[in-house]
């Protein structure tokens, strides 16, 4: 019964560990303002979303003006024949007006107001509610870029073209569609039940995995089965995500919009979310390697005996003052050099895959370090408990 229990508690920990890391993102990244804000903001920079822009507001002023009437009244009858080329010019125009516009200093600062402005509307799109700002129709997420649209439309009026002043209102709906998933309804559930949860999600599978090292007959074993299987979880919700990318940008292909622009918003707005997956797969290996090679088996004794004789030499030196406080303080010492990497760690905002290991680098040089200078000391030295 007690080994049930146990398998029972380790398996709910790993299931739970990729929900607690979702439900922190969701909290953080996608249900703060400061941070949402932070996160979407790149995007005014991508080339994909500005042409993707472009494309949008171009297509959405000429659908509102009939551009060849207005050019058939303007010009004489002997010019009915150029309307058409002269009507294409017209849409080469607006649609490189809006571009440079997109790709100007000024965009950024509009994107990021136009984002904060939003912000409520997106959080409301979350919890499956929509707005007059951001829509949730037939499961998209649709941006209101009205005021993109605005400063096209005193630009063009500045360059003398002023065909689309009276484009405004229900003639012209300016919108930009972020997101499209047909399983939006079920990810608005999902954020809602998380941001209830978010906060104590991550402490109950580390409580979970706490019971059942605390109750196991190999609590060694049990750790490092517990850590591998967060591995796992961790690899499997990655693994989820990328074919979902395929998948999601498949179907906007299907749907006839910007494959790019929509693949620029899916990684920019996702990016944090995988990279603390990947943080905490990285994390979680180097858990399951750190205590099999603390366990009394055979290969791993090998390993420590052999990397510590490196490091100790012979042990013939000169016993110095550092030598004995280190070798009498060797187990604090330790532990002290591996509560300084989890405080790093944890100091840390964004800590990635890359800086998991060099901090695990570190805590190994420095427990090396500690053998190295008390390697000349005697064994006695060191107090017992």
């Amino acid at each position: 019964m007690r080994r049930v229990v146990v398998v029972v508690l380790v398996v709910l920990g790993c299931v739970l560990a990729p929900i607690a890391v979702i439900g922190v993102w969701a909290r953080n990244t996608v249900l703060e303002t400061d941070q949402y804000v932070d996160t979407v903001g790149p995007l005014a920079d991508d080339p994909a979303i500005q042409q993707a822009l472009a494309d949008r507001v171009t297509t959405r002023l000429f659908e509102s003006v009939d551009v060849e009437a207005e050019l058939s009244e303007a010009l004489p009858e002997e010019a009915d024949v150029v309307v058409p080329i002269v009507a294409d010019g017209l849409e080469r125009v607006v649609h490189d007006l809006t571009l440079r516009f997109a790709e100007s200093d000024r965009f950024p600062q509009l994107w990021e107001r136009i984002n904060r402005r939003a912000h409520a509307a997106v959080v409301a799109v979350l919890e499956g509610e929509g707005t007059e700002t951001v829509d949730t129709r037939d499961g998209k997420v649709v941006l209101d870029v009205s005021a993109v649209v605005e400063q096209v439309q005193e630009r063009l009026a500045d360059s003398g073209i002023d065909v689309f002043e009276d484009a405004s209102g229900e003639r012209l709906p300016s919108e930009l569609v972020l997101f499209e998933s047909e399983g939006l309804t079920k990810a608005q559930s999902g954020v809602r039940l998380v941001d209830r949860l978010a906060f104590i999600l991550p402490v109950i599978p580390l409580l979970l995995f706490a019971i059942a090292i605390a109750i196991s007959r190999d609590r060694r074993r049990t750790g490092v089965r517990a850590a591998l299987g967060v591995a796992f979880a961790m690899a499997l919700v990655l693994t989820g995500f990328n074919l979902g990318r395929g998948f999601y940008l498949d179907a906007i292909e299907d749907a006839g919009r910007s494959t790019d622009a929509a693949a620029a918003a899916y990684d920019q707005v996702l990016g944090f979310l995988r990279l603390s997956l990947r943080t905490v797969f990285v994390l979680a290996l180097l858990v399951a390697a750190g205590v099999w090679l603390a366990g009394p088996g055979r290969l791993a004794t090998r390993i420590r005996t052999g990397v510590v004789g490196l490091v100790r030499g012979r042990g013939d030196g000169e016993v110095t003052a550092v030598g004995r406080f280190v070798a009498s303080y060797r187990t604090p010492l330790r532990l002290l050099v591996v509560a300084l990497g989890l405080v790093v760690l944890v100091v840390l905002s964004h800590p990635g895959p890359a800086a998991v290991l060099i901090i695990a680098a570190l805590v190994v040089v420095g427990l090396l370090l500690i053998e190295f200078l008390a390697r000349a000391a005697p064994k006695t030295t060191e107090p017992t408990a």
